[in-house]
């Protein structure tokens, strides 16, 4: 008699954590076939990558002037060196 705790009677579909895999499991862990590359994920991921890229060069472009704006730099000829440091 084996006594697994965390068998319940309101979730019946749960199996416990000593609960034995089926068969079907364990020929699926066993086979050597590779996972497809996940083409779709690298495309969301490359075309977020190319609008950070975009938001930040656009950003920095600017740099200077928000500087200037902001007060950070005592005159327009010292805004880039304050602006080198965004």
């Amino acid at each position: 008699f084996l006594v697994c705790p965390g068998i319940t009677a309101s979730n019946p579909w749960r199996q416990p954590a000593c609960a034995k895999p089926s068969e079907g499991a364990m020929q699926r862990r066993s086979s050597k076939e590779e996972a497809p590359f996940p083409w779709r994920q690298c495309v969301v991921l490359a075309l977020c990558n190319a609008a950070h890229f975009y938001t930040i060069c656009s950003l920095f472009s600017y740099a200077g002037f928000l500087v200037v704006d902001l007060g950070w730099s005592p005159n327009v000829d010292e805004a880039g060196y304050v602006a080198g440091y965004l």
